[in-house]
């Protein structure tokens, strides 16, 4: 979710989101956007950056050059402490790795964001984690020597999970593709954002989403392994843990 360009990840002047909107329309050759999201929310660069980033996303929506405009990161309480700070208050909200077999966090935080933004979810492989390679280098939870604990516990994962057809990924998948309800009050479900890097992938997401939402194929036995999966990560202390992302910088 983090963006290439070097000013949408940390920044010293809201100024540079304007800037740097302004080249990403220009390199695609569009004058406007459906949609901006300010991604600094997971950088804990501060309240009054952020809130001068997000004045500077509204005056791009009031120009007309996005018709609208949202936040996105990694960690969850600071996704809500903004959704009730910003004002006007973001179209959507994007959370990611927090709906999955290692961290399954969103599902309780879901009833206290604004009614009136649109709710969003991604990466049911918490970013790499939950494949039988383990979390890439760049994963938040390799960023503290302190938790190279949870390398083994992953690979633990996997064999576990290796008794179910397409291994892993597959059965995480299944996790975090099956149908999130939104809150009470509100009809619908939470859309999952997935990343692919081939069509493949793309076809094998839209097999387990048909399978764990409309078929229900072997779904008691997917859910069966689903829970092995999770006790996992309960019995080696890393259910529901998240990480800080960029991680604090030494003192």
């Amino acid at each position: 979710m983090s963006s290439t360009t070097p000013a949408l990840r940390r920044t010293n002047r809201p100024l540079s989101f304007l800037e740097s909107d302004g080249q990403a329309l220009a390199g695609l050759s569009l004058d406007s956007a459906s949609s901006s999201a300010d991604r600094q929310a997971s950088l804990g660069v501060g309240d009054d950056l952020i809130l001068g980033a997000w004045k500077v996303l509204v005056r791009l929506r009031d120009e007309g050059l996005i018709r609208e405009i949202g936040i996105s990161g990694y960690p969850l309480p600071c996704l809500l402490r903004l959704s009730h700070l910003l004002s006007p208050a973001p179209s959507s909200i994007l959370s990611y790795s927090h709906s999955n077999l290692q961290n399954e966090a969103f599902g309780g935080y879901l009833p206290h964001f604004p009614a009136d933004c649109r709710l969003l979810t991604a990466s049911p492989l918490n970013m790499g984690l939950l494949v039988p390679s383990g979390a890439p280098d760049w994963h938040p939870a390799l960023s503290d020597p302190k938790n190279a604990s949870i390398l083994p516990v992953s690979r633990q994962a996997a064999e576990v999970a290796a008794a179910w057809p397409g291994g892993l990924p597959d059965v995480a998948l299944g996790y975090g593709l099956r149908n999130l309800p939104l809150p009470a009050g509100k009809e619908g479900v939470v859309p999952v954002v997935v990343g692919a890097k081939n069509p493949d992938e793309v076809h094998q997401a839209v097999r387990v989403w048909r399978e764990v939402n409309e078929s229900r194929a072997d779904d008691a036995a997917r859910r069966e392994m689903e829970q092995k999966v999770r006790d996992v990560w309960v019995r080696g202390g890393w259910e529901d843990v998240s990480w800080e992302s960029p991680p604090r910088a030494a003192a």
